[in-house]
Formats: C-alpha cells, sequence, structure tokens
C-alpha cells in the first residue's frame, strides 16, 4: 500500500503531464516566432529561419538533457519537494518569457531555461521509488509514463489551438499558468519523502521542541543523521542507461523519417496521402500511449511476471519495425506500427524500475536524472545519425531500430535476471522507536531506521505531545507514558502468580436437546 496521499500520486501525474506539454506546445507557432525575427524580404532569409526553427525546436530537450543529472543530484540532497517547486518556476517563467521575446537570443534562453527546468519526471520517478513496495512499483511507474504520453500529445495540440484563438502571447501566458496550477499542487499535496533530509527534519524538530519546553532533548533524538557514504552508481546501472539510448529514439526517428518514407513507397509522391498514413498512425501510437499504461499493463504484468514483459514486449517492437520496414501496403505499415508501438508500451517502464532496483539508497535522485538525461541525448542525436542511413536505403532506419531493440531486449532480461535484491528496494513499513536508556519512550528516527525506501514520514519529537510513525501514531495514548518517564514513576512490573489448579474430574460435555 502507497505510504501517501492519492492526491501526492495524482500531482506527480500532473508534474510529468505539464512537464512534457512544456516542452512541445510550442511546436506548431515557433516557425511564427523565429520569422518575426527576420526580414523576409532578404533573399537568404528562408534558410536562416529554417536553422533557427530546428534550433529553437532542440534546445529544450538539449537543456532537459545538460539539467536533469543536476535537478537529481539536488533532490538526493536537499529534497524531492523544493526541486519539485523550483523546477515549476522555472517552467512558468521561461514559457512567460518567451511571450514577450523580441528576439532570437532571448527565445533562445527561454527555452533553455525550461529544458533546464524541466526534468522533474526523473524526480517523480525518484517520489515513487520513495513511497512503494519493489512489487507495486511497476503499475505507478507504467501510470506516469502514460501521461508523458498524453502530455507529448496533447502539447502540439493544445498549444496550436491556443496559437489560433489568441496568437503567441496568449499560449504562452497559458502554459505559464498551467505550471502555477501545478505549483499550487505541489505545494499543497506533495511532501518531503528523501529518508536523509525527513530524517534531519525530524531530529531538527525534535530539538527545538526540547528547547521550547526548557529541558534537554536527548541525544539520539537531536543527533542529524550522518550523511549517506558516498558511493558509485553500479556497472549495471551503467548498462541500462546505454541500452535507454538505444531505446529511446524510436518515436523521435519515426516522427522524423515515416511521413517521407510512405510518401514516397505507397503514394508516389502524393504527399496529401502520405500526410494523412502518418496522422493515422500516430494517432495510433497515442491511443497506446494511454490505453497500454493505464488498462493493458497491470494485469498483463500479473499474467506474464516481469521477466516475461521484457520478452513479448521486445518481441512486439521488434517484429513491428521489421513489417513497417517489409510492408509493401499502407494498411501493413498501419498494422506494423500497432504492433510496436503496443510492445514498447509493454516494455517502457522496464528501465526505470530496475534502476529503482539497484541504485544504492543515497543515489535515487541522481540515478533518475542520468536515466533523463541519456534518453534525452539519444532523441537529439537520433534523427541525425540515422539521416545517412535513411539517404542510403530508406527500409534500412526500421531494420537498424528493430535490431537495437533486439539488443536492448536482450540487456534489459539479462540485467533483470541477474540484478541482486537489495535489501533497500522495498519501503520499511514498521519504524521502530527506541531511546537511548528506556526502550518504551519516543524516540528520533535515524537514517538507518528510516531505511532507504518509502515509509519515510517517521517524525518523532521528545518531550512533546505528538508522534508520528508510518501508519499513525498514537500521541494520545503516549501522554501518560511520557509523563511517568518524565517523572521516573513507572510502576515496576512482576511477574504475576497463580496458585496451581487441582486435578479433577473432566467436565462431560452433553449435546442439548431442544422439544418443539
Amino acid at each position: 500500500m502507497v505510504i501517501v496521499s492519492k492526491w501526492a500520486i495524482y500531482t506527480l501525474y500532473l508534474v510529468v503531464f505539464v512537464d512534457l506539454f512544456q516542452l512541445t506546445f510550442v511546436f506548431p507557432f515557433i516557425p511564427t516566432i523565429v520569422t518575426a525575427f527576420y526580414d523576409k524580404s532578404d533573399p537568404g532569409a528562408k534558410k536562416e529561419i529554417a536553422a533557427s526553427v530546428a534550433l529553437l525546436s532542440s534546445l529544450a530537450a538539449i537543456g532537459e538533457m545538460l539539467g536533469s543529472p543536476i535537478l537529481g543530484w539536488l533532490s538526493d540532497k536537499i529534497g524531492r519537494r523544493p526541486v519539485l517547486l523550483i523546477s515549476t518556476v522555472g517552467s512558468a517563467g521561461s514559457a512567460a518569457l518567451l511571450a514577450y521575446s523580441s528576439t532570437l537570443p532571448l527565445a533562445a534562453a527561454a527555452r533553455i531555461v525550461n529544458g533546464l527546468s524541466g526534468g522533474t519526471a526523473g524526480i517523480a520517478n525518484t517520489y515513487l521509488v520513495d513511497v512503494t513496495t519493489f512489487e507495486e512499483r511497476p503499475g505507478y511507474i507504467s501510470n506516469l509514463t502514460a501521461f508523458v504520453g498524453i502530455g507529448l500529445a496533447a502539447g502540439p495540440i493544445v498549444g496550436g489551438w491556443l496559437f489560433a484563438l489568441g496568437g503567441v502571447e496568449v499560449a504562452c501566458l497559458s502554459a505559464a499558468g498551467v505550471s502555477v496550477v501545478n505549483f499550487v499542487f505541489i505545494f499543497l499535496f506533495i511532501k518531503e519523502t528523501n529518508p536523509s533530509v525527513v530524517a534531519a527534519n525530524a531530529a531538527a524538530e525534535a530539538e527545538a521542541a526540547a528547547a521550547a519546553e526548557g529541558g534537554e532533548a536527548t541525544p539520539a533524538a537531536t543527533q542529524a543523521p550522518a550523511a549517506p557514504a558516498r558511493t558509485k552508481l553500479p556497472l549495471k546501472i551503467w548498462v541500462l542507461f546505454m541500452a535507454s539510448f538505444f531505446q529511446s529514439p524510436i518515436f523521435v526517428v519515426f516522427d522524423t523519417f515515416s511521413n517521407l518514407y510512405v510518401t514516397e513507397r505507397f503514394y508516389d509522391g502524393d504527399e496529401a496521402k502520405g500526410t494523412a498514413l502518418f496522422s493515422h498512425c500516430m494517432a495510433i501510437i497515442g491511443v497506446c500511449l494511454f490505453f497500454v499504461p493505464l488498462f493493458i499493463y497491470k494485469p498483463f504484468l500479473r499474467r506474464v511476471g516481469f521477466n516475461a514483459s521484457i520478452i513479448i514486449g521486445s518481441a512486439f517492437v521488434i517484429v513491428g519495425m521489421l513489417i513497417n520496414g517489409f510492408a509493401t501496403k499502407d494498411w501493413m505499415f498501419m498494422a506494423a506500427t500497432v504492433v510496436w508501438a503496443f510492445g514498447f508500451q509493454l516494455s517502457g517502464p522496464v528501465v526505470p524500475i530496475l534502476i529503482s532496483k539497484m541504485a544504492p539508497p543515497g543515489m535515487i535522485g541522481s540515478a533518475f536524472g542520468l536515466f533523463t538525461s541519456f534518453g534525452n541525448a539519444s532523441r537529439v542525436i537520433g534523427p541525425a545519425a540515422m539521416t545517412p542511413l535513411y539517404n542510403w536505403f530508406h527500409p534500412s532506419v526500421f531494420y537498424f531500430l528493430s535490431v537495437s531493440m533486439a539488443i536492448v531486449g536482450t540487456i534489459l532480461f539479462w540485467v533483470s535476471v541477474t540484478a541482486p535484491d537489495s535489501p533497500a528496494q522495498a519501503p520499511a513499513r514498521e519504524i521502530s522507536a527506541v531511546s537511548e536508556g528506556s526502550p518504551c519512550s519516543p524516540a528520533s528516527v535515524s537514517s538507518a531506521t528510516v531505511g532507504s525506501r518509502g515509509a519515510n514520514f517517521a517524525r518523532s519529537y521528545s518531550g512533546t505531545a505528538s508522534s508520528m510513525v508510518a501508519y499513525g501514531g498514537m500521541p494520545s495514548q503516549l501522554d501518560g507514558i511520557k509523563a511517568l518517564l518524565r517523572q521516573n514513576t513507572v510502576p515496576r512490573l512482576e511477574r504475576s502468580t497463580t496458585a496451581p489448579i487441582e486435578p479433577g474430574p473432566l467436565l462431560s460435555v452433553q449435546r442439548s436437546q431442544t422439544h418443539g
């Protein structure tokens, strides 16, 4: 059972949705923004406009690639909640800045800030690791990936509609407003879950409470938890990062080349028909992005198991991509797209789930930040790297993606089978409370007591009338015990004695009879 409120989980989904929405909502009107910076009567302006559009389209992804590891590291140091709040402020500010950008450098700065503050998907994954057990985690991470897809799909649609409604300013300021709403939800419903930060806060509050009452807090209550020893990420996690690097560009490479490919292969250059088929394929992908994580993945996982889900999901992607390349009819191409999009969502949550299993307790945020960074790097590099291959032989792009996914699936299965079961992979559901010299008194919670996952909301206040543990404390019931402990008048417990029972005749039990 998740140890935070349902509103906290819904807020995480909103955070991820807004992150991806902010990344893509500007795509429909980037050419309009850029065109305003140039003199269209200049013969060379067209090439410069095209280059600037490509630059603005990619800057946010580049910024997120650079910023995600920093945000992840900060979440390990200062906590998940403040990083989410700061990132949301950055997203709102970048959208407002873009609305009033009068020069290309200012617009570029707005997109970079948006990317630097947009790595919240990694923090959301880290938060879920903090508050779930390993067994229940796949379902929640799968739901998170659904909102990633919804944000990516809704961004251009809503952005284009807002632009048509009121121009660039209305679209950008509306996006900023969504980020403000996001900030309010984070402020109200997201509580801190970083184990070391929670323990440090508990120690500080215990010391302050003791000082307010004029007493002295016990050393166990006031001692701040020792900072986790500096560790390195296991080699297998770096292998997962590289697997993600080759898995992530599938969608963006498909977006880049499929329209051109189907137009030439099936319609002899008829762009209208090619665009229509491409739109249908994108709609299919959008449906899979939404329905598979939310409604299919959980029962599928219960039915086949985690390792089998890797094999089946990867197989669907491999077969679908191969058929994309071999297809001789447009309907075959569309059917193949259904196959690989479905399979991709079945295997999509695998990498973050494995990272959550193997990452050291003090580096969960850093690990997810690097995971996000590798994914963004591949999405930036992928289309450019695949262009020579496409120009050499058009279907080879799909064959390459198929072979790449076969290698990735093999790596993911190997890592899953050989990954050690870390004792820190499940949240500590019970928080012990033991103070120095007294087995009954409330105690502060050290980082070792809290554990490295999950139930990190253990707080106790030495000498006060409030106490909370993972599943709720009993403050009023503890008051009497605390008073006795302060007065050193705890009654001495003695073993009770009873007189031995003399053996006697056995009782006879007879069935009662009822006469009607």
